[in-house]
């Protein structure tokens, strides 16, 4: 009986401290809004590693305007990115905002490689002056027809998942079992 008793307060005290950690999470700014998005057109680039695009293994992009934009990134509409030149296989910095921010990639995937299409999809972090940094995802399309390379890219932040919520709830369902158990 004793030790269902520990037991009790053991489950009571960690489903206490679930929930003050998770209504204790604080942030200086907002993170950027879900389904932000933004369109870049580009102009030439040069792919890098290679010999031509089917064996590129980065891409070194030429300034690229930003023709669209929602929520969060409507801001940049009409203004340049600048590309990093950027490794398909290491990530890193890909580019900047001329008007504050910048996307920097964690993971890159190649969708398309061929002689004269390539389709690198990538998920990374957004950061934004007066927003937190925020996971989202860029896709780079680029053609080399007629020799000349052109490129383009859309990115978007996917709707967040609702952690501290769900630490809250978890943590009320052990409350309740270690009351629960408690009063047997």
């Amino acid at each position: 009986m004793k030790i269902l008793k520990m037991r009790g307060r053991g489950l009571a005290m960690t489903a206490l401290l679930m929930m003050t950690a998770a209504l204790s999470v604080s942030a200086s700014a907002a993170s950027i809004s879900s389904f932000s998005e933004i369109a870049l057109i580009g102009g030439t680039y040069t792919p890098t590693g290679g010999t031509g695009l089917a064996d590129a293994t980065g891409i070194n992009a030429a300034p690229s305007l930003i023709a669209g934009g929602a929520n969060d990134f409507a801001f940049a509409v009409g203004s340049m990115a600048t590309f990093s030149p950027f490794d398909f296989t290491t990530g890193g910095a890909v580019f900047t905002f001329a008007s504050g921010g910048s996307f920097t990639a964690t993971s890159i995937s190649i969708d398309l490689q061929t002689a004269v299409a390539l389709d690198v999809s990538m998920t990374g972090i957004y950061s934004l002056d007066g927003f937190d940094d925020t996971a989202g995802t860029f896709v780079f399309t680029s053609d080399a027809l007629g020799g000349l390379f052109t490129y383009s890219g859309v990115g978007r932040i996917p709707e967040p998942i609702p952690v501290p919520g769900a630490l809250l709830l978890f943590g009320s369902a052990l409350a309740g079992l270690g009351l629960t158990r408690r009063s047997s």
